[in-house]
């Protein structure tokens, strides 16, 4: 069971990070890598605590990967690879090590087989069983349910689901269980219109966005439920998207930590 002080690790990740969500819910992404950098320069993560140096390193370094390949389109696979020979490698705190196999599960499931062969299904549920995860949490449950759903793990990906209907993110719930919802569908060959219209009305974030165009929307026209009024609505979310961005609300826990 994850602990009260990692919690609060997290909101305070969260809360030092909020400004350049915005940037990152406009798809303005030069604006958010320079606040990364700024975030991890080593100076500022050696006055924290080591567990808070440990989570905030492993949390913003794929952060950084992250916002990088929206910049450029795709992976810079020596970074990833030096990412992932780096979390790979044992850190000094319980805590720290949770947030390096959470990192290196989710690294691992939003690259898949961009920088050379993905994980098979039996390294990917050793991650999950790692003796270092203290638990799955909402958020590697999205990630888990993209790997599976791209990777055709229909069990894993019900498992994400499952959890995710069980146990909501509490960052856009409702979001995060209608996309997993809408890719259980489409992968099982049974997603309706109106699926894909749920989705669709709850996205605010261009980020969002372009992983529906690149992900969902295929399968969606192969089924034969795609048309032009649907993409219609896509453009006026992504200009909608552009425009007001989307501030993420997150309530606090009482406590501090330094930062």
């Amino acid at each position: 069971m994850i602990s009260e002080r990692y919690k609060l690790i997290i909101d305070d990740i969260r809360e030092l990070t909020r400004p350049l969500f915005l940037h990152y819910s406009k798809g303005d992404f030069p604006g958010c890598a320079e606040r990364i950098t700024e975030l991890l320069t080593p100076d500022r993560l050696m006055g924290l605590e080591p567990d808070a140096s440990e989570v905030q390193e492993c949390y913003l370094r794929f952060l950084q990967l992250a916002v990088q390949q929206s910049i450029d389109g795709k992976w810079n696979c020596d970074e990833v690879t030096s990412a992932i020979t780096w979390l790979s490698q044992p850190l000094q705190t319980g805590l720290g090590n949770h947030q390096r196999i959470n990192t290196l599960l989710q690294l691992r499931a939003y690259v898949g087989d961009g920088c050379g062969p993905g994980m098979t299904q039996a390294e990917f549920r050793e991650l999950l069983r790692h003796e270092h995860l203290l638990e799955i949490s909402s958020h590697l449950w999205d990630s888990v349910g993209l790997w599976a759903y791209r990777t055709g793990q229909m069990d894993l990906l019900e498992e994400a689901f499952e959890n995710l209907t069980i146990s909501p993110a509490n960052v856009m719930p409702q979001e995060s269980w209608q996309r997993l919802n809408l890719m259980f569908q489409l992968r099982r060959g049974s997603a309706s219109r109106r699926d894909i219209e749920e989705y669709i009305r709850l996205m605010r974030m261009v980020p969002q966005i372009l992983e529906f165009r690149m992900e969902m929307q295929p399968r969606a026209e192969q089924l034969g439920i795609w048309d032009e009024e649907l993409q219609a609505a896509v453009e006026e979310r992504m200009q909608h998207a552009r425009e007001q961005g989307y501030n993420i609300r997150t309530e606090r826990r009482t406590g501090k930590i330094r930062s």
